[in-house]
């Protein structure tokens, strides 16, 4: 296979034609063998809900298991010593074998549930077993229609309770303020109905009646508005249960079994029966919170308006129903223990059996004790129930809160609690198994870790010429040291954030690879150019929906060196298109973010485009083909120096050694767009280098001195434009300079010298704005005299008020 795949690499490299190519795999499920296909696809925690969550937290799940350790000390023998299944050695199969059983057992105590809603005769159970079995989908629903009628309305007296009394002659008397209040009486009734169902609509046919009933209460209001709508009919609540009754075989034993076999089985947790498994348990989980909050929700809206449910305690309805045994159990035993297969199976007392193939693995619970798990569960159920008739009226009584509303509420928070221990149990195996894996290998693994795995056995499963190598290159010229190095980090594979990755590559050698490539700088300039190419093929490593470290394109100058990088992506017709260009030089560092667009598979793109039209698949195919042809990446790396020797019609390797030489002809050409013409050699080509490189020297120095007097030229015109534009700081700047430290100085006015002494040194500061205006007309004059003129003129009118000090 590792030939064949080798072989295959080859044949594609043969019909790529760039420079340097680099292929990214657009599905890394296709190329990592440790991509969970689609029955693995579903995350941890399957089941989740705002209200009740369910996340799997190992804390809470080994209290709970904890606190039924507890019971089972009381129910089986003192000697026997069930655990938890990580503190039992056992083998990869067991693991299975316990999914299997904790999953019989949450079927089991699902249907206990359901016995308990009503679901209690054997015929009904075994219509709906049929029905699922012959494929027909079986619906639980929970419907019900609220009735509010006015009754009448009474007036009562009210006192406020305060008695006023008076003494006079005649004895003593008492007053007492009392408030006549008018009360308006409502009847609200619910009528509702719990069933169960095969097919779209229940019939009688169909339909198995699991409750049904009509309450009512007695509502009171000050004001005649009724409290709740006159006719409201509730959407129904519905769910499916076909796996939950496809799992029962005719004669109500439980045939759940993972597939082990199947190619599609990862783990104990990751397999198709498993996810169908939560799946139906997240459904029936929503529908049982749906139906919790319903009724919790009734007897908090109709309690404050009703004069028979203030006393009532709604808290008992979630204590009963953590009184509730819970048998989903995920336990090894280590004693040996009886042969228990002449026995049919467990039910608890139940109509659903647990078959004796589900405890056949020696670590599991014996299966008389799956049956006293079972039995514990009902048993813990009729004791809850009965709590619940003493705390809450009886539901013959015909109230709308009563012990019948109050078990529903019980047994809903019960089947929710039966789901989370099971999801909490599987997770728990797959916990367990991570768990084991990482103390195998003494670490948690990340995608670091699996590419420092398939680099090692790349290393001794490829030949070398196909082995995987780090894309890092040297960009040099044969027989000259490197002018920098150009490589393509980060990415998963990558070792760590500095590690090149690691490319299957190959270099095109043959005359028909070689062919002149070109590139298009403008609509009408086209470059061709040669040299070595390679192509390199990436597979990229993901590890489930953790996000692969980006790709980062490094490129690193050395000093006094240079070179061009261009990206881009490959034509058609041996062409390259560059995107971006850049050129590198003088120990730069550059790194640039390579983002990934990935296609679609061969296999999603063929399923996308089956119900399209004929034109449209047409259309489609041509569009995929030119995102694929467009998709290949490419890195065209230009030296420098040979295209300036080129250029310059001097020999190779003259600028080799000409470091000042070639910064500036660099400067010249990248700052100043100097023609070639203008700086390349044109005298005699038999001449020696050491001219040719001389009379290049003597261009550049030409067109440097040029430059050089183009400067100081504007310079110069600069500050003859600042001193027209200010001539007042000007003057000034020029009579502070002339007297700056001389006691004895010489002023000229007229073309006449004057001298004068002082005895101490003269301190020189700003004439007054008032003997400065006699100097403005002068200097304004003098600004357009020559530059030495202005000087002059600027000391003579700046002479006459410094005489005033």
């Amino acid at each position: 296979a590792n030939r064949n795949l080798q072989s295959a690499i080859c044949k594609h490299f043969m019909r790529w034609r760039q420079l340097a190519l680099l292929v990214f795999t657009a599905d890394a499920s296709h190329v990592c063998a440790l991509q969970k296909e689609h029955a693995g696809k579903r995350p941890l925690n399957a089941l989740h809900d705002s209200t009740l969550p369910v996340d799997y937290n190992d804390h809470r799940f080994r209290r709970r298991i904890d606190k039924a350790l507890d019971s089972l000390h009381k129910l089986l023998e003192t000697t026997r010593k069930p655990t938890y299944a990580e503190g039992v050695p056992h083998q990869f199969d067991d693991k299975y074998s316990l999914v299997d059983l904790v999953t019989a057992l949450s079927l089991a105590a699902q249907m206990s549930v359901l016995e308990a809603l009503g679901l209690e005769q054997k015929s009904a159970l075994l219509k709906l077993v049929e029905a699922a079995g012959m494929h027909s989908a079986v619906t639980m629903r929970l419907r019900a229609l609220e009735r509010t009628v006015f009754l009448r309305e009474a007036s009562r007296d009210v006192g406020d309770g305060r008695v006023l009394k008076h003494s006079g002659i005649f004895g003593t008397s008492e007053q007492q303020v009392v408030t006549r209040v008018t009360d308006y009486f409502w009847r609200h009734e619910i009528s509702y109905e719990l069933l169960l169902f095969s097919g779209a609509n229940a019939t009688e046919a169909s339909a198995v009646r699991l409750q049904r009933r009509t309450a009512h209460s007695e509502l009171v209001t000050a004001i005649r508005e009724a409290p709740e709508p006159e006719k409201r009919e509730v959407p129904p609540l519905d769910v499916d249960v076909t796996w939950l009754f496809s799992q029962l075989d005719a004669s109500s034993s439980i045939k759940f079994k993972v597939d082990r076999a199947s190619s599609a089985c990862r783990t104990p947790r990751r397999n198709a029966q498993v996810d169908a498994a939560l799946g139906s348990a997240a459904s029936l989980h929503r529908w049982a919170t749906a139906v919790h909050n319903y009724y919790i929700g009734v007897m908090k809206r109709i309690g404050p308006t009703s004069p028979h449910a203030h006393a009532l305690d709604l808290s008992a309805i979630a204590e009963r129903a953590e009184a509730i045994f819970v048998p989903v159990l995920p336990l090894f035993e280590a004693q040996p223990r009886a042969n228990a297969s002449a026995v049919e199976g467990a039910s608890g007392g139940g109509g659903v059996r647990v078959p004796a193939s589900a405890c056949a693995a020696p670590l599991l619970p014996r299966l008389g004790d799956v049956h006293t798990f079972l039995g514990e569960q009902r048993r813990t159920l009729r004791e809850a129930t009965a709590g619940l008739e003493a705390a809450f009226p009886s539901a013959a009584d015909g109230g709308l809160i009563s012990a019948a509303e109050a078990k529903l509420c019980m047994l809903s928070r019960h089947l929710r609690d039966v789901l989370a221990q099971y999801s909490d149990s599987v997770d728990y195996v797959e916990e367990m198994l991570t768990q084991q894996l990482v103390a195998a290998v003494g670490r948690h693994l990340s995608a670091r870790d699996f590419a420092r795995f398939m680099a090692h056995h790349e290393a001794r499963l490829y030949e070398p010429r196909y082995e995987p190598r780090p894309f890092t290159f040297a960009v040099r010229r044969p027989e000259h040291s490197p002018e920098g190095v150009v490589a393509i980090e980060g990415g998963a594979a990558a070792l760590t954030d500095a590690d090149p990755i690691r490319t299957i590559s190959r270099q095109l050698d043959s005359l028909a690879d070689t062919r002149p490539m070109s590139f298009a700088l403008n609509a009408a300039t086209r470059v061709t150019f040669g040299g070595d190419r390679h192509v390199h093929a990436y597979l990229a490593h993901a590890f489930a929906e953790a996000p692969a470290p980006p790709l980062r394109l490094t490129a690193r100058a050395r000093q006094f060196s240079s070179f061009m990088l261009l990206v881009g992506r490959l034509g058609p017709g041996r062409s390259f298109e560059p995107t971006h260009a850049v050129i590198v030089k003088d120990k730069d560092e550059l790194s640039i973010p390579l983002l990934l667009e990935p296609l679609p598979t061969p296999k999603v793109f063929r399923d996308a485009i089956a119900s399209l039209s004929p034109e449209q698949q047409r259309f489609a195919k041509a569009v995929r083909q030119m995102q694929l042809e467009g998709s290949v990446f490419g890195i065209l790396l230009l030296q420098l120096k040979p295209q300036l020797e080129r250029l310059l019609n001097i020999p190779t390797d003259s600028l080799t050694k000409e470091i000042a030489l070639t910064q500036a002809l660099q400067e010249l050409f990248i700052d100043y767009q100097i023609p070639s013409d203008l700086l390349s050699y044109d005298g005699d080509a038999s001449a020696p280098t050491a001219d040719k490189l001389e009379a290049v020297k003597r261009h550049v120095k030409a067109i440097t001195d040029m430059i050089a007097s183009a400067k100081a030229a504007e310079v110069a015109g600069a500050q003859q434009r600042a001193s027209f534009a200010h001539p007042r700081t000007s003057a000034g700047g020029a009579a502070s300079e002339m007297y700056a430290d001389e006691a004895e100085f010489e002023m000229h006015a007229e073309n006449e010298p004057v001298r004068r002494k002082s005895a101490s040194r003269a301190r020189v500061m700003p004439a007054p704005e008032m003997l400065m205006m006699s100097a403005q007309p002068r200097m304004a004059m003098a600004a357009a005299a020559p530059v030495p003129e202005v000087a002059a003129m600027a000391r003579g009118a700046a002479a006459r008020p410094m005489m005033m000090e």
